[in-house]
């Protein structure tokens, strides 16, 4: 209800449950949070760690992030903002392509979130796996 002039309106798509306007929310949809709103006051509804605000429905719901980010943004799971620890952007993608380990480093988990660790194979720079070598360090061949 509003409370101004005494009609019941619906809540903002941004909100699951309001109250004294249609902004301030009382609860959010699934993977939401209430934060306050230092602008005017209000409880409103942002998208947990690791999840972005879907365009595509009419209300506002919250997508899981492609695994290999550590956050994300815009309308994709793939625009990472940062990618996870040891991983980047690939050299020939810098927009909207998931990131990928660093060199000396694999994936060792792709699920629910890409982890890179370390290639520790003796004389080598880089690796796919923990067992399988990609590139030698100098004087050494595969």
């Amino acid at each position: 209800m509003n409370a101004a002039d005494s009609t019941c309106k619906p809540c903002d798509a941004t909100c699951k449950n309001c109250e004294n306007s249609s902004t301030n929310c009382l609860s959010c949809h699934e993977n939401q949070h209430i934060s306050l709103n230092p602008l005017n006051n209000e409880n409103t509804c942002t998208c947990d760690s690791r999840y972005y605000l879907s365009a595509s429905s009419p209300i506002q719901q919250c997508s899981i992030c492609h695994s290999t980010c550590k956050q994300c943004t815009k309308d994709s799971a793939e625009y990472c903002s940062p990618c996870a620890d040891n991983a980047s952007y690939p050299s020939t993608a810098l927009t909207s392509l998931g990131c990928i380990c660093n060199k000396g480093f694999y994936a060792s988990s792709t699920a629910p979130i890409l982890i890179c660790s370390a290639c520790t194979i003796p004389n080598c720079i880089d690796c796919s796996y923990m067992t399988i070598c990609k590139e030698c360090k100098p004087s050494y061949v595969l």
